[in-house]
């Protein structure tokens, strides 16, 4: 109920005012165009503002509502395909960058305006585990599609079939592919010549086992208090990269956004 005042006139609490708006600089981009979000609390409001209308026209999170099929348990017999589970991640955002003066935005967590949204995002309150995913497009220029997914709370110590199923497979997929490297190796191809020397190489390899530590971390504790630095950021710190292409929106996926 309401506290009443000296005169008797209940005292009724002024309702929330808009969320608070934020900026900060691009780290190693000081001209480039602000990183802009409204609130603190990934919870409650949270959301990026920087984003141009043509990007944000063509990506949205599916929730509940997508339409995936994914191939059942017998597919290989009877090609048959069946609807997927529900969405385990929200998709946060989607950024298209131009690849300039490289063929390739590799550890895409560690540069300009990604590395500087993954920051935002872990000094929120309610911060999530993050988990980016960076589709490279070869062309003129070559670009990189950039999802960043919001793993979900709880799921740690959930007994539903389902959920128990995600966190199985996301363990697996963290924890038992290969680096790479080894990837690389496979395809009979030099890792030192693709990766730009032993260095380079050393630099993969440890991405693996920060990525596999965080994944650990992620299992036992949840995202509150996960190890700074390894959700998915590998190598190179500070490097070069990561400006937006504001006008490459025809290079990204439309649709849904569910992982």
């Amino acid at each position: 109920g309401s506290a009443a005042g000296s005169n008797g006139v209940g005292l009724v609490a002024a309702p929330p005012g808009p969320p608070r708006e934020f900026s900060t600089p691009v780290e190693g981009h000081p001209d480039a165009r602000p990183v802009t979000y409204i609130g603190d609390d990934f919870d409650a409001g949270f959301e990026f503002t920087d984003v141009t209308p043509d990007i944000a026209s063509i990506f949205r999170d599916g929730g509940l509502t997508h339409n995936f099929k994914v191939r059942g348990l017998n597919y290989m017999e009877d090609r048959k395909k069946v609807p997927a589970g529900d969405a385990m991640c929200r998709l946060v955002l989607l950024d298209v960058f131009r690849v300039d003066g490289a063929d390739r935005h590799d550890h895409v967590a560690s540069m300009g305006r990604a590395r500087t949204r993954v920051r935002v995002l872990r000094e929120l309150r309610n911060a999530p585990f993050l988990l980016l995913v960076n589709i490279q497009i070869p062309g003129d220029p070559p670009a990189s599609v950039v999802m960043y997914f919001a793993l979900p709370r709880g799921v740690q110590n959930s007994t539903e079939p389902s959920v128990r199923k995600f966190v199985d497979m996301f363990m697996r997929f963290c924890t038992e592919l290969p680096t790479e490297p080894e990837r690389l190796r496979s395809f009979d191809l030099d890792p030192e010549d693709v990766l730009g020397g032993p260095e380079g190489v050393a630099a993969a390899e440890e991405a693996a086992v920060r990525l596999r530590e965080a994944t650990r971390h992620f299992v036992e504790h949840g995202a509150r208090g996960a190890p700074r630095g390894n959700e998915g950021e590998a190598g190179r710190e500070g490097a070069d990269g990561g400006v937006p292409a504001a006008d490459a929106a025809a290079g990204a996926p439309a649709g849904g956004g569910s992982a």
